[in-house]
């Protein structure tokens, strides 16, 4: 059954919003009562895709990595910690292009946040995977919006991997690490501060 018009519009241009993002080299436009409410050019890359739909404020605190490790790619853009969400509902997982509602990939994602947000609090990210379609079963959900991985736990810590890594080389640690020690808080003594990416590679 439908619900209330606003939250149906809220629906569509979600549903929207996570097939654009991923998708450079096609085309979004929505329209709502006659008017635009998203446009995307189809020469828009992921981060300007970001920028529409998140936002420019957003969109400039969104940390670029990339890597692969045995067979498995990824790539995206992990949020600045003050950009935390209540949910993990803006961990965006695509799988060999595919968005997925994907509970390794957003558990590994925050795992890496773990000493950076608030307790109860999530992180916004944007994650690409690819992977060999062998070790992967698509068929474990009526609308394929989930996944169940032939090794769960490498994908967990491969992703883990890679995000704790990029994300403790960003610039926003060094005010975590400085506030943790001002407060007598506890940070993850791995996490120390710098400003340049990295392209990992696990061995």
């Amino acid at each position: 059954f439908l619900r209330t018009e606003a939250t149906e519009v809220r629906e569509c241009l979600a549903v929207a919003s996570r097939l654009a993002l991923p998708c450079e080299g096609v085309g979004f436009e929505v329209t709502i009562d006659g008017g635009l409410a998203l446009q995307i050019a189809s020469s828009a890359t992921v981060l300007e895709r970001a920028a529409e739909i998140f936002g420019t404020r957003v969109a400039r605190r969104l940390f670029p990595f990339a890597g692969e490790d045995r067979g498995l790619s990824l790539s995206g853009f992990l949020g600045a910690p003050e950009l935390h969400r209540s949910s993990r509902r803006d961990i965006f997982v695509y799988i060999n292009g595919r968005y997925v509602k994907d509970r390794t990939v957003q558990a590994a994602v925050a795992e890496a946040y773990r000493s950076l947000l608030p307790k109860g609090r999530h992180p916004l990210a944007i994650v690409e995977l690819a992977i060999d379609p062998s070790q992967l079963d698509v068929n474990v959900h009526p609308a394929k919006h989930e996944v169940r991985f032939a090794d769960s736990s490498r994908i967990f810590q491969a992703v883990r991997y890679a995000a704790h890594t990029v994300l403790s080389r960003t610039p926003w640690v060094a005010a975590v690490v400085s506030q943790s020690r001002a407060t007598g808080s506890s940070v993850d003594p791995a996490i120390v501060a710098s400003d340049q990416a990295v392209t990992w590679n696990s061995g």
